[in-house]
């Protein structure tokens, strides 16, 4: 039989190599981890639309006029905070002296610190409150009320600032003063017959301005596109690296397979040329 002709021959051990239980096992994992990343770069793609159509919105309502807000009860009840959140209004009061809450665990500019959340009380007849986050505090600071630097201003006030939606639950703790997990209007509301308003106002300025230098009014957000698009792109090109890549590995085991299994059946040289009979002793 010729060479070309045994070559040709399928040999013993390398047929369906790629079928036994521990290779089947790896397909498995391969075929699982490339779904996986295929389905992580759709969503990273969705959070980069959502984030787009969310920076969309914030410009737009933040370049809409001030939306000068009647803080009486009926009028703040008629108020979606969704349909106004970022918007900046504009509201008179008076600030609601014993009833400031911290929001804990927010940080600015990479310090951390508390959100100063006091109820603003409206002027006129109806007892109506609009949560207004006064800005941040450093860590550190005495929280029983005592620190002038941050204390509640008395006397009208004018607010000027962006409209949020109370949003996460209160979890509150502390004693002389509560502090919250996250800026719930719910305990607000818990704490007063007066009607709560159903969003926040993130304070930009007011006049007569705080006395000290905190709290520090917040930031406005950054409308940047965010890292979600960039993630897609590296999620997709993992998903082809082990599509392309895996069957290429197989290939190149299969070859080296043949090639070890072709060495096993052929005799050693010297025999080959007939210098030493195949099966004679040592």
């Amino acid at each position: 039989m010729s060479k070309t002709r045994r070559s040709e021959e399928p040999l013993p051990g390398a047929r369906r190599w790629w079928l036994r239980p521990r290779w089947i096992a790896s397909h498995l994992l391969v075929v699982t981890a490339v779904i996986v990343m295929v389905n992580l770069g759709f969503w990273q793609l969705r959070r980069h639309e959502q984030r787009s159509t969310s920076n969309a919105a914030i410009r737009e309502r933040s370049r809409m006029p001030a939306l000068e807000i009647d803080a009486g009860a009926g009028p703040l009840s008629t108020l979606d905070a969704r349909e106004i959140e970022w918007r900046t209004v504009r509201l008179r009061g008076r600030y609601v002296l014993g009833e400031t809450a911290l929001v804990r665990g927010r940080s600015l500019e990479g310090s951390p610190g508390f959100w100063v959340l006091t109820p603003l009380a409206a002027l006129g007849g109806d007892d109506a409150w609009v949560v207004v986050n006064r800005g941040w505090i450093p860590l550190g600071r005495r929280t029983d009320g005592s620190d002038v630097e941050w204390s509640t201003p008395s006397g009208v006030v004018e607010v000027w600032g962006r409209a949020r939606a109370g949003r996460g639950s209160a979890r509150p703790a502390g004693e002389r003063i509560t502090t919250l997990a996250s800026p719930s209007l719910d305990w607000f509301r818990r704490r007063s017959s007066a009607t709560v308003a159903g969003f926040y106002v993130e304070l930009i300025r007011q006049e007569p301005p705080q006395r000290g230098r905190l709290p520090v009014p917040l930031p406005p957000p950054e409308l940047t596109a965010g890292p979600h698009l960039s993630y897609a792109v590296q999620w997709f090109v993992l998903a082809t690296i082990a599509t392309v890549g895996y069957p290429l590995i197989l290939r190149r085991i299969g070859i080296e397979q043949r090639a070890h299994l072709v060495a096993e059946e052929e005799p050693p040289l010297a025999v080959r040329r007939g210098a030493v009979p195949r099966d004679s002793p040592p």
